[in-house]
């Protein structure tokens, strides 16, 4: 009996001090501060093991919300600048992780000062912290107020700098961001100041064909710009442009192409530079052999610009296959976008002064 009230009561050794590296999360309301308190220690060891468990809870909303409700994102900007790589590189994971949910994103264009330090981050030596600077702003870009907060904190000049020198890969990310940010007004202008156009189009020589893609796709979002039609057809774009419609290159790039060119033919010296036979036949062999419907919605809008130009007109004329195949587009009760610019296309080529 007493043996088994000692073993019951036996007296056991005080617990060993749990290391302060080890990352041991609160519970309730305590959870996301204590972690982000952890986030500012001046041990680099515990917070690097604390920015982990950060980018882990980060698949969690709630954690995001928390966190950045903690102040989070100021912290997380300021350790851009660390001179530790770990730091940075995690660091900059959970702010690109944060910018994908709505109180993150929040948080982070609450204060001006955040998002300009997270733009330093392009100049980083790390090629993976540079990749999650890109991700985050280009997360960040997705809506109105981060566009205007971006062009604000100076993003157009910078990212059309990373693209002079960045590595391929990442700069199929600067261009998403940038086609996104010259959608607001003072970014178009920025973007125009810094020779996007010029660059756009060196970037259509590469043989990356995502690089080629989202440079194409840039230029045509520049192009409802008459500045940048002008330099885009001084640039020799419409030779580039014409070739990517060609059957080698894939769907996405001829779309890009194709809407890039519907740009640029809204002006008079874009249609004098796609009168040849060639051009016309390739235009007319796209529209009846490809059956994707953004492609074709694209070439029947080029038609409709380029027809208004006499000689344009003629070939189109002459062309039986296409126009019986744009009548037959312009009657189908399948799809009414397609209609609408199917008979558009129609009445600018039968047009008579």
């Amino acid at each position: 009996m007493n043996g088994v009230v000692l073993e019951s009561h036996n007296v056991q050794g005080n617990p060993e001090d749990i290391p302060e590296t080890k990352i041991v999360g609160a519970y309730g309301l305590r959870r996301c501060p204590k972690l982000v308190e952890q986030v500012c220690s001046d041990n680099v060891d515990v917070r690097v093991s604390a920015l982990a468990v950060v980018c882990d809870e980060f698949t969690n909303p709630y954690s995001i919300q928390g966190c950045m409700k903690a102040g989070l994102a100021t912290t997380l900007a300021k350790m851009i600048s660390d001179p530790d790589f770990s730091t940075r590189e995690r660091a900059t994971r959970a702010l690109a992780m944060a910018a994908q949910d709505a109180n993150g994103v929040s948080a982070i264009l609450e204060k001006h000062v955040v998002l300009v330090e997270i733009l330093n981050g392009i100049k980083d030596p790390s090629e993976a912290v540079r990749a999650n600077v890109y991700n985050c702003l280009l997360s960040i870009s997705s809506s109105q107020a981060g566009r205007e907060a971006s062009v604000v904190a100076g993003i157009v000049f910078n990212f059309v700098d990373a693209l002079l020198r960045d590595n391929d890969h990442l700069k199929v990310k600067i261009l998403q961001t940038l086609c996104n940010i010259v959608t607001v007004p003072q970014g178009l202008e920025e973007a125009l100041g810094a020779e996007a156009v010029k660059i756009c189009i060196t970037l259509m020589g590469s043989k990356n064909e995502k690089l080629q893609e989202e440079a194409t796709r840039t230029l045509a979002t520049l192009c409802f710009s008459e500045t940048a039609k002008e330099e885009a057809l001084e640039g020799g774009a419409i030779v580039v442009l014409t070739e990517f419609l060609q059957k080698k290159y894939p769907h996405t790039l001829k779309v890009a192409a194709a809407m890039a060119i519907m740009a640029i033919t809204s002006t008079t010296a874009g249609r004098i530079q796609m009168h040849s036979p060639e051009a016309v036949r390739l235009l007319s062999a796209i529209l009846q052999e490809e059956h994707h419907r953004a492609l074709r919605l694209n070439i029947l809008k080029v038609i409709t610009n380029i027809a208004v130009y006499p000689p344009i007109r003629q070939l189109f004329l002459e062309d039986s296959p296409l126009i019986k195949f744009m009548e037959k587009l312009s009657t189908s009760e399948d799809d009414k976008l397609l209609v609408k610019h199917a008979t558009l296309a129609l009445e600018a080529v039968h047009w008579k002064p």
